[in-house]
Parts: structure tokens; sequence; C-alpha cells
């Protein structure tokens, strides 16, 4: 351990070996005595992977080969993510959502949709000038997209649970005990 790191040899640069024993080490046939020398690095896996890929990538890719193993030298895990980078283009169909095509606001075209409510559910003319109702389109006028209009069920349960609030306000105004609710 020098400087606060871990290091490792490289088996096959370093030649400690004694020189009778040549079949132990056959990278020793390949140099002379005076070229034999340890090489240490920091044992890391990347640094082993440039390491191989710098100074033993043939031998390296042969082993890989012969057993069947995908090379990590940096070289070639660079070219296969840019291989498959380009091989498929990513897509935002996922993210899309589908939305109804919401028409422009016109006075006219309000004004016909209006009319039409009125008559559809029979209310009566004066309650387009009900303050409540003109708070609701104020309110929904100023929306991005479209409205979410509630179903029955969250109206009706909006609606019980309104009238409870209120019964509880009114009974601590009053003052009355009630059990049953």
């Amino acid at each position: 351990m020098r400087e606060g790191k871990k290091y490792r040899d490289c088996t096959a640069c370093s030649y400690a070996l004694p020189f009778f024993s040549l079949s132990l080490n056959p990278y020793r046939l390949l140099y002379s005595q005076a070229e034999c020398k340890q090489v240490s690095f920091v044992n890391k896996v990347s640094t082993l992977h440039r390491h191989m890929q710098a100074v033993h990538k043939a031998d390296y890719l042969k082993w890989a080969a012969s057993k069947n193993f995908v090379s990590m030298l940096p070289e070639d895990t660079k070219r296969r993510r840019v291989e498959a980078a380009s091989s498929t283009q990513r897509s935002l169909d996922n993210h899309l959502v589908p939305r109804d095509q919401v028409p422009h606001y016109s006075e006219s075209a309000f004004r016909e949709v209006s009319i039409r409510w009125l008559i559809e559910t029979d209310q009566p003319i004066h309650i387009l000038q009900n303050p409540v109702f003109q708070q609701m389109i104020n309110l929904a006028s100023r929306a991005n997209h479209s409205v979410k209009i509630p179903t029955l069920k969250q109206t009706r349960q909006s609606i019980i649970d309104l009238f409870k609030s209120k019964l509880r306000e009114l009974r601590e105004r009053l003052q009355v005990r009630c059990y049953n609710l």
C-alpha cells in the first residue's frame, strides 16, 4: 500500500520468476533478462482494463475468444455503447398522453354552449347570473389545458362531506350534542 492506495502487480509483465522456470511464465520467453522488471498499478478494475488494452491486447482478445467471453477493454465497451445508442432511437411516446381537442374560446361559442347547457339540464335562465356559477366559469377559464370534471361518485362524496362539515359547524354554533349521525 503506497500513498493510501492498494497496488497490484501484473503477472504477465512482472518477471520475478527464476530464469530456469521458463515453463511457468511463458511471457518471459518474449523478453531478455535485462528487460524483466516488476510492473505495478493501482488495484482498480478500470486500471487493469486500461493496462490490458495498452500492453496485452492481443493476448487478452485471444483468451476472451477461447473462453467465449465478452471483451471488457475500454475500446470495446465504448464501441458497444455507441452501437447500442445508435441502433435504437429514444422516443417520447411513453411520456405523451393524448388529450381531447379543446376548442378556442370565443364569445359566440360560449353563449351557444351555455344556452345548450341551460336547455339540456333544465336550468333556470337566471343561473348564468349566479355568483358561484360565474366564479366556477372564471376559475375554469384560468386552466392551462382542459378542466378535469369530477365523476358522479366524487361529486356525491364531496357533497356528503360538505354537508357533514356544515352540520358540525352548526352544532358548534348552537352547542347542541347529537349522538347519532
